[in-house]
């Protein structure tokens, strides 16, 4: 499945639109004593080679990769693959990597996290031994340099899905945590992904996570903001990668925010947490645990498609959304890409 995921690649994106500059206008949030206005983004919607939709998104030195997701399989819109492409924004050639993961890959979770040239998954949907579909339950490893991708630490659990990578550092170490998840229940486990081991181990057995958390940042203060949605839209808590414990924000956003998350840094101490279906975004001031409406204006679905995974570069430098759209028997995939002016 997947053969054609990456079709044509290799040659030049072309432009759909005119490059257009988001307006935005001064943020609500005050950090500091003085008001700071969000970054500002200057957005283009690219035409893809790709025929894969919601595939898991990373950035990793600059170039994006798009991992498995639901792939054409002539007539099936809900066939998986497991291909892996890749985005270089300086030449804007794609490129089809001769790699591919363990099994086609559906993620049912948060996005990936990356840890130098190491691109880390959760466990997602796929092919099973008995010829149907369902959870898995190992941790999915892509070397970029090595372009490798292999299944490494299995979970104390026969399927799990929804879980959260979340990668922050202590003492100027790197480490990965995974949090929350469903296995006919929800999982209140947090474990630690040992990265020189490739072993998870139980951090705490405290229910503490709940489930579908959806995305998190690491604050410019050490600490760990997890977002969750859905059940309670955009609630925020602090994770303690010490305790592997957390405890609720004092805020949550005027108005519901859930859908896809993408967070990332404001620049200014901030973090700010988008809703790129609703086109809606708040910043999480990590001083006070509280949000506030931010004006960063994101783009709307072109006619005809919904909007579908997305990422975000190293400080938010660079941001990218995913749209897509089933045209009767094979997906056609745009890429939004915004840059911080």
């Amino acid at each position: 499945m997947g053969n054609h995921a990456c079709a044509g690649a290799g040659r030049h994106f072309r432009f759909l639109a005119s490059v257009w500059i988001a307006a935005t206008a001064l943020a609500s949030a005050t950090l500091g004593g003085c008001a700071k206005g969000p970054p500002q983004y200057e957005w283009a919607r690219l035409q893809t080679p790709l025929t894969t939709a919601v595939g898991q998104m990373a950035v990793v030195d600059g170039r994006l990769f798009v991992l498995g997701g639901l792939a054409d399989n002539n007539t099936h819109r809900n066939a998986l693959t497991d291909a892996i492409c890749s985005f270089d924004p300086a030449s804007g050639h794609w490129k089809k990597h001769e790699a591919r993961l363990p099994y086609p890959h559906l993620s049912a979770g948060g996005g990936p996290v990356v840890i130098g040239k190491r691109i880390i998954l959760s466990p997602g949907f796929g092919p099973t031994v008995n010829g149907g579909w369902g959870a898995h339950n190992h941790v999915i490893e892509y070397d970029v340099q090595a372009d490798k991708a292999v299944e490494t630490a299995a979970y104390p659990h026969p399927a799990i899905w929804g879980c959260l990578m979340v990668a922050t550092a202590t003492e100027g170490r790197p480490r990965v945590f995974s949090l929350g998840g469903w296995n006919g229940g929800p999982v209140g486990t947090v474990f630690e992904y040992d990265l020189d081991k490739r072993t998870l181990s139980p951090v705490t057995s405290a229910d503490a996570q709940p489930n579908y958390l959806q995305t998190f940042a690491a604050c410019p203060d050490g600490r760990v903001a997890v977002f969750r949605s859905r059940l309670d839209p955009w609630a925020a808590e602090w994770f303690d990668p010490v305790r592997g414990t957390a405890r609720p924000a004092a805020g949550k956003p005027a108005e519901a925010i859930g859908g896809w998350g993408l967070a990332w840094p404001d620049g200014n101490g901030g973090v700010l947490i988008a809703d790129t279906r609703a086109g809606r975004v708040a910043r999480f001031d990590p001083k006070t645990g509280a949000f506030a409406p931010a004006a960063v204006t994101l783009p709307n679905a072109s006619e005809g498609f919904e909007m579908g995974t997305s990422a975000a570069a190293p400080g938010g430098r660079t941001l990218y959304i995913s749209e897509q759209r089933w045209d009767q028997d094979h997906w056609t995939v745009n890429l939004i890409v915004g840059r911080r002016m």
